[in-house]
């Protein structure tokens, strides 16, 4: 089966998708955007269960589930603890297997809005996307056996339109447009 990489700028709740998987930080507190987001469509179900869960170490999935009825078309949030240090791979890829381990069939992944290199500086917005492009196509290659479908959201960042326009240009020719 091939998988399909889409990208669009705006709010990953609002992606047809089973599952979400969102960047969240090792910090007790939970902030962020996202939050806010996932609050309006799934009440405080998904962020209830991440502080549930209590200390997170780097690199770290917690996968949630929802609980009852609410405004969006996911079931699953997968949040993956990131120091914006770890290289992509290592924080995506995990959890892009155990949703397809799970038989989850369409995935919104929120593209990380920063990354920091070793010495504190920030990394490049082109290195970021030469990074999460080789990482998923690392994805695609294997290929998973029940992921059809996943959508890079990207919303957190000062251009969104050249990022997605970017994007768009290396996945239009992994998916044969």
């Amino acid at each position: 089966m091939r998988t399909l990489v889409r990208v669009v700028a705006g709010d990953p709740t609002r992606v047809p998708a089973d599952a979400i998987i969102a960047f969240i930080d090792a910090s007790r507190f939970v902030f962020g955007r996202i939050f806010i987001e996932l609050g309006k469509v799934g009440g405080k179900t998904f962020v209830e269960q991440v502080q549930e869960h209590g200390f997170r170490r780097n690199g770290e999935l917690i996968p949630t589930t929802s609980r009852g009825s609410y405004g969006g078309g996911f079931n699953r949030v997968v949040f993956v603890v990131d120091n914006h240090t770890t290289p992509l791979n290592q924080l995506v890829l995990p959890a892009l297997h155990e949703l397809d381990s799970a038989g989850t069939g369409r995935i919104a992944i929120n593209l990380p809005p920063d990354r920091l290199l070793e010495d504190g500086t920030h990394q490049s917005t082109e290195a970021l996307l030469d990074e999460f492009t080789n990482m998923m196509d690392t994805f695609v290659a294997a290929p998973p056996k029940h992921v059809f479908e996943v959508t890079i959201v990207v919303n957190l960042v000062s251009n969104p339109d050249e990022i997605v326009d970017t994007l768009r240009e290396h996945f239009d020719v992994i998916n044969g447009s």
